[in-house]
């Protein structure tokens, strides 16, 4: 999946958006709590893979 960098564009509230309207799921209350930390973790790698991404591009336009 492309990953693309717009001006402007924020990655941490977008992806907060985006997984806080994700409903717990259905079920047993065991297989909610590991969907949502299975999705807070993926959460944390998509923003850390965002930071690192903004960090090497705002370095590779400076020079």
């Amino acid at each position: 999946m492309p990953f693309y960098l717009v001006h402007g564009w924020d990655a941490q509230t977008t992806l907060r958006a985006m997984t806080s309207s994700l409903k717990r799921g259905s079920g047993r209350q065991s297989d909610a709590l590991a969907w949502r930390r299975d999705v807070n973790r993926q959460h944390e790698i998509a923003l850390i893979m965002a930071k690192d991404y903004q960090a090497a591009e705002k370095k590779r336009r400076a020079k």
